[in-house]
């Protein structure tokens, strides 16, 4: 099977087929569900972004599924459940504030009832995080940082220390 999504730009989806649905995503944030026989488009999601977004990376790299729901981290770094069904977006909630650089290109993970989801933007000097979100509601469950809080000078340790500030602990080595 072969279509046309009619966007330009990296293709990077990884295709999920679930009750004879083949869910895929885009650049700009796109989701298409295919009849997975015949490769018929079900229907279409277009994620409409906040004026003036700077998308360092438009491409996205998947859905995961849940129950009747799809669900797809977005390049405003928001984390969105659509129905399954008809596409039509059930809700959607800020993973962060995509005004500081961060951006979500990963396809989320369902396990359990929740959705686990990270983002991108180290090189615009974001610090990483890793959240849970009710995969039913999108509340946030919890959040771990995958990159520790900035330290004054008397904080900073000699040797290697499990150091916990703000949430998770990060193990950090080295004199700095």
């Amino acid at each position: 099977m072969s279509i046309s999504t009619d966007l330009l730009g990296a293709h990077e989806t990884t295709a999920i087929v679930n009750h004879g649905r083949m869910f895929i995503t885009t650049p700009q944030n796109n989701v298409i569900a295919l009849d997975a026989k015949t490769g018929t488009q079900l229907w279409r999601y277009a994620r409409k972004y906040p004026d003036g977004l700077f998308q360092l990376h438009p491409t996205n790299r998947g859905v995961a599924l849940y129950g009747d729901y799809v669900y797809m981290a977005t390049t405003d770094c928001a984390l969105m459940a659509l129905d399954a069904a008809t596409g039509k977006e059930v809700w959607s909630v800020a993973i962060d504030d995509y005004k500081t650089g961060c951006y979500s290109t990963l396809a989320p993970l369902a396990a359990r009832g929740k959705i686990l989801v990270g983002y991108s933007g180290g090189e615009r000097g974001v610090r990483g995080s890793v959240s849970a979100f009710d995969a039913k509601t999108g509340r946030r469950i919890w959040r771990t940082y995958t990159v520790p809080a900035p330290m004054s000078q008397a904080e900073l340790p000699g040797k290697a220390t499990p150091y916990k500030r703000g949430g998770g602990s990060t193990w950090i080595t080295g004199v700095f």
